[in-house]
């Protein structure tokens, strides 16, 4: 059985931190579910500060990244993150295509080695309530690369044109 897997939602401005006060609030205070922000005019280099310093507090756990936008500062920084785990549990062996701009771990990484247990990383992109609620809801229950998984596939379920399905149900015949 896995164990649960941490939760770290990153975001540009407060979209995370409103993510996960929601998601608390429909579903009641977590453990193992932080936010980081990206504020407006903060480099890349303190972001990634602010991500270690939230992965140090989950030690060993491994973690599954919810990131809003791809290609932005936050899903550069778990990609960065990401392939650097791929790249402890490859001895180093990466492509010049793949290997990461930074070359050390954060801290819980380290101590995560250290203790013999390989952290395990995953992200998606696309966060929405849904999507953070249902991965609030498996976790305990899935490695971090079998949620990443179940949640592109239910992604679609957790957007839908509600006018248009509204409609459908008006002009249905009784």
């Amino acid at each position: 059985m896995p164990r649960m897997t941490a939760i770290v939602v990153l975001s540009h401005g407060s979209l995370s931190k409103g993510l996960v006060e929601a998601a608390c609030m429909i579903a009641g205070k977590s453990s193992k579910l932080e936010y980081v922000c990206l504020e407006e005019g903060e480099g890349p280099e303190s972001f990634r500060r602010k991500v270690d310093a939230v992965l140090n507090t989950f030690s060993e756990d491994d973690v599954l990244f919810l990131v809003d936008l791809f290609g932005g500062t936050p899903s550069n920084i778990a990609s960065m993150l990401f392939l650097e785990r791929a790249q402890a549990d490859t001895g180093g062996q990466t492509s010049e295509c793949t290997k990461p701009p930074v070359e050390q771990g954060s801290q819980g990484e380290v101590a995560a080695l250290a203790s013999g247990r390989r952290r395990s990383f995953a992200l998606v992109t696309g966060v929405n309530l849904g999507m953070l609620l249902e991965a609030i809801n498996n976790r305990a229950n899935m490695r971090p690369d079998e949620l990443a998984s179940h949640l592109v596939e239910v992604a679609p379920a957790t957007i839908v044109d509600l006018g248009r399905v509204l409609l459908e149900g008006v002009r249905k015949p009784s």
